[in-house]
């Protein structure tokens, strides 16, 4: 008996736990004993995460930073609690989940499990642009933060940035500005966009080649005859307006492949660019 219980002792180290933590918060928890509060740190983060999301914490970069920073938080209590916790383990008793496989059970919750269905739920979602239709307002590389709910009230306004799934081929997703609404009557005369025969006003706009050429040489990047938008359709272009694939090529947005709208940078290799809100832009 003797034996048996000395070969079930085993002191919990200190560094271990912290590294465990970081590989996976709440894993030095339970590498400690401590199942309960493993899974109590495990679910607070992605909580906090999605709270922030559904409340509109999120829309704003600056909710975002504080976010961070609260998540930042919880991994270092936790690194810090399961480091000085394994210091005082040093005649701890094996459970019966201080095993190996356990902890990589632990490890596939979080990353095949908790991760990927809780991005499912969760209001937002974040993308990288790879092309530059929409400079210089969205440049190539930035990473930028979409509300997938934006909509489920009302439609887009003119102006927003919006992310849509491309009509021809459903499973690519753009990004462009939504220029005309529904039941409006839009035209192009030599790059000027007219709503209801009024000029628009777009000093988001880039043009790489300033000229307007005649109707023979370009007819669709500069020149557009007057249609009407049908109902639940939106007319978008890409502020880059001559190196942009847009309604002027395809045709019209179904609102029902409409994603979401276009918030702000959160991450940028241009760090100048971090925080650069879309809205009103």
């Amino acid at each position: 008996m003797t034996l048996n219980a000395s070969v079930n002792v085993r002191p919990r180290r200190p560094l271990v736990a912290g590294l465990l933590s970081v590989l996976c918060i709440g894993l030095g928890q339970l590498y400690n004993g401590q199942a309960a509060k493993g899974m109590a740190l495990l679910a607070l983060g992605p909580s906090l995460y999605g709270a922030a999301a559904w409340s509109g914490i999120l829309d704003d970069f600056s909710g975002l930073s504080l976010v961070i920073a609260a998540l930042l938080c919880i991994f270092v209590y936790a690194f810090t609690d399961a480091y000085q916790e394994a210091r005082k383990q040093q005649t701890y008793r094996l459970r019966r989940y201080n095993r190996w496989y356990v902890y990589s059970l632990w490890y596939g919750l979080l990353l095949f499990v908790l991760a990927p269905g809780f991005g499912a739920i969760v209001p937002v979602k974040s993308y990288r642009i790879p092309t530059g239709s929409m400079e210089p307002t969205v440049q190539v590389n930035d990473h930028i933060l979409v509300r997938l709910n934006a909509y489920s009230r009302e439609g887009p306004r003119r102006g927003d940035i919006i992310a849509y799934r491309f009509p021809m081929y459903p499973e690519r997703e753009f990004l462009h500005r939504v220029v005309g609404l529904p039941g409006e009557r839009i035209r192009l005369q030599g790059k000027k966009v007219f709503v209801d025969d009024v000029p628009l006003d777009e000093p988001y706009v880039f043009f790489s080649d300033p000229r307007a050429p005649d109707v023979e040489q370009d007819s669709r990047r500069n020149y557009m005859a007057e249609q009407r938008i049908p109902e639940d359709h939106y007319f978008t272009l890409g502020d880059n307006r001559d190196n942009a694939h847009d309604s002027r090529f395809w045709g019209y947005l179904p609102a029902e492949l409409i994603r979401g709208e276009a918030l702000y940078v959160y991450w940028s290799p241009n760090l100048s660019r971090i925080g650069t809100a879309f809205r009103d832009r």
